[in-house]
């Protein structure tokens, strides 16, 4: 079902303003046969950006008022862009605008709502006057767009309490590169347990308890496993106390106070929000890169049952589940997992097979695939649709 030669080789114009955060769809789409292009506000081109390629990488915040700026900006370069194309594929709320007052069919692609954006760093109140004349204005686009494209449940769900219609709504998420090499779990004497989302100081989550429940939990479910160590890199803030904390314990020998490289046959705890997401005021709308990149290396994963590690296994697979600030729940998952070597194989492997059946480029490229099929389709909608036209050199040299 998602044979690469099915799938059509589409001319999609990415209009983004930030272009390091698309490069890995850039990739996946060049690898299925697709010809991305990228437009930003300086026209059309590639940006040395995209050598450091992450879709989450936290969004930068940015005024209102400069988003709404930015809009002028957009019209001059949709006017000036001298490309022929199929899809529209919209990123930001500027040119969203843009292309929803010239009546173009497009795309748009919502990692984040556009009075979020300026909440983040509370350069505006999503509340305010301003917060909601900007989400009135961006209900235009969502509700103009041929299609929106979230990348988690909880995304779209929001995007359907926003007013748009739930067929048009489409959930895909960020393609991942998957290795086809058989597993190999690194043999070691000690069992590392990873949890970089601990101990980050945000307005969520409260870092001091969460960082005591993990300490604790730890010693609980080493106390018969002499082999497990813990890596953990909370706040400076907060690295007096928790250090104190593991010397109570009697853990402090036993705790590695960074961050260290996950390697199979590793274990890591997901926390309830990612840490790249925990400042964030739209972080419960975030998958969880955490479980993504563990899944990857080929670890365990004991993660928290919260919205962002449902949005990479909504129904569990290749996952333990531990109920958030509940210490004898993790320390039971700590506990199993060092016990079970057979376990910890065998739930890596789920991991990266999981990955490669839901994120790998193939089946997220095809899942575009089908979307961009869909709204090329003629029907009654008075917006004209995009020619079906190809003719710019595609940009391979950017990646």
């Amino acid at each position: 079902m998602t044979d690469d030669s099915r799938i059509r080789p589409w001319s999609v114009l990415h209009a983004c303003d930030e272009v390091r955060r698309i490069g890995d769809l850039l990739e996946c789409q060049l690898s299925c046969g697709m010809r991305p292009y990228l437009l930003t506000m300086s026209g059309e081109g590639i940006s040395s950006a995209l050598t450091a390629t992450s879709a989450a990488e936290p969004l930068e915040a940015k005024s209102l008022l400069t988003a709404w700026s930015e809009v002028r900006h957009w019209r001059k370069a949709f006017d000036s862009a001298g490309t022929d194309y199929e899809i529209m594929h919209v990123h930001c709320f500027p040119a969203g605008m843009t292309a929803a007052r010239t009546g173009d069919s497009f795309v748009y692609d919502v990692r984040a709502f556009v009075e979020q954006l300026a909440t983040a760093s509370d350069l505006e109140h999503g509340s305010s006057w301003m917060g909601r004349s900007f989400r009135v204005a961006e209900h235009f686009v969502l509700t103009h767009a041929s299609a929106v494209v979230t990348h988690t449940p909880a995304m779209r769900e929001a995007a359907i309490k926003r007013g748009v219609r739930p067929e048009c709504v489409h959930m895909i998420p960020d393609p991942v590169e998957v290795t086809d090499a058989p597993l190999l779990v690194q043999e070691s004497e000690t069992i590392t347990v990873h949890a970089p989302d601990a101990g980050v100081v945000g307005a969520r989550v409260d870092a001091t308890s969460e960082v005591v429940n993990l300490l604790s939990a730890f010693r609980t479910a080493s106390e018969n496993h002499a082999s497990l160590r813990l890596a953990i890199a909370p706040d400076a803030s907060l690295l007096p106390l928790a250090k104190v904390s593991a010397e109570s314990l009697g853990v402090a020998d036993r705790v590695l106070w960074e961050s260290a490289p996950f390697r199979s046959g590793d274990i890591v705890v997901a926390g309830a929000i990612d840490r790249k997401h925990r400042l964030r005021s739209y972080a419960a709308l975030c998958a969880s890169e955490t479980c993504v990149q563990a899944m990857q290396s080929g670890c365990a994963v004991a993660a928290a049952d919260a919205a962002g590690n449902r949005a990479v296994s909504p129904n569990g697979e290749a996952l333990l589940w531990f109920t958030p600030d509940q210490p004898d729940a993790l320390a039971a998952k700590l506990s199993l997992l060092a016990t079970d070597r057979v376990l910890r194989a065998r739930m890596a492997d789920a991991g990266l097979k999981h990955l490669a059946a839901t994120r790998s480029q193939r089946v997220v490229g095809y899942a575009y695939d089908q979307l961009y099929r869909l709204v090329s389709r003629p029907s009654n909608d008075v917006r004209p649709k995009l020619p079906a036209v190809m003719a710019m050199k595609p940009a391979y040299g950017a990646l």
